[in-house]
């Protein structure tokens, strides 16, 4: 498999171990490149909610043992197995902050940095190889460069429309929002009108919540974090949002559980993938209040 591939396995071996482990509501979220990992989990999720789950957790067990690590490889065939006796709990919410999807989002660089030896003289490229959180690497980022420009601009249509579309159809899914700066209206303008398309086509525009966040740019949560935190408030707590943008769509099926008077996130569990291929699961704290449980 390539990198992100190995990355989807990843994020769906975290997205496991939280439905298995506690009963508290979880969401994924992913930012940039992160997005196609995204997209190709919520594939992987919905086979495991398909009509051939069987099948699939054979197929998924398979490319974990041949993809990664022999411990996390065995720790997968574990969790697919458990669903037997403990059966899948989606995710409340699956969140892509401006997730790389369409040929606008990779022209003009990831051909260029997939067969270079070294790496850019941009700062920030620069920046993100040298800090050791990041867990970037050149070679990386050219496995990664290469990967995305595959799947979104070599296959037409590119392939995550068609993942994203297959999670839309997911009889009791969450749905997908799709999130992104104002600044970045040049690709914006291309992404939005294609998600509510695929959304028309699988007949689930209900199910598919865009927004566009004023004052940011592709870094959504550096560049505007408050208008982060209020989308994170509605989309998990169902919490109302001031001043909409034109793209914005509300959904009545994203929001499937809101604790009484709580203002900021609480008790929800998230994992989050970024342009790395390694998922962080941050678990908030649990507000004291009474919670209402809504379908």
């Amino acid at each position: 498999g390539d990198i992100i591939e190995v990355a989807a396995l990843r994020l769906l071996l975290v997205a496991l171990r939280l439905s298995s482990a506690t009963r508290l509501p979880w969401a994924l979220a992913a930012h940039s490149a992160g997005g196609p990992v995204l997209y190709r989990c919520l594939v992987l999720l919905g086979q495991l909610m398909g009509p051939d789950a069987q099948g699939a957790t054979v197929t998924i067990g398979s490319a974990a043992s041949a993809w990664l690590e022999p411990a996390e490889g065995f720790e997968m065939e574990q969790l697919l197995a458990s669903l037997a006796t403990n059966p899948l709990r989606l995710p409340l919410a699956a969140i892509s902050f401006e997730g790389t999807l369409l040929p606008c989002d990779v022209e003009g660089w990831a051909d260029a940095w997939a067969p270079q030896q070294d790496p850019p003289e941009e700062s920030w490229v620069r920046r993100a190889l040298a800090d050791p959180l990041s867990h970037w690497t050149w070679p990386m980022a050219r496995a990664c460069s290469g990967s995305l420009w595959q799947r979104c601009k070599l296959e037409v249509p590119a392939r995550h429309l068609a993942s994203i579309q297959t999670w839309l159809e997911v009889p009791g899914g969450p749905g997908l929002v799709y999130a992104a700066g104002a600044r970045s209206k040049k690709r914006n303008q291309f992404v939005f009108p294609a998600l509510k398309q695929i959304a028309s086509t699988a007949g689930n525009s209900s199910k598919l919540f865009v927004h566009e966040v004023r004052g940011a740019g592709h870094n959504l949560h550096r560049d505007a974090p408050k208008a982060v935190q209020a989308l994170l408030n509605h989309v998990l707590l169902g919490l109302p949002m001031s001043a909409p943008s034109i793209w914005s769509q509300s959904s009545a099926l994203l929001c499937s559980w809101i604790p009484d008077g709580a203002c900021v996130p609480a008790g929800v569990i998230l994992a989050v993938i970024g342009v790395t291929a390694a998922a962080l699961a941050v678990a908030r704290r649990c507000s004291t209040q009474h919670r209402n449980f809504h379908r």
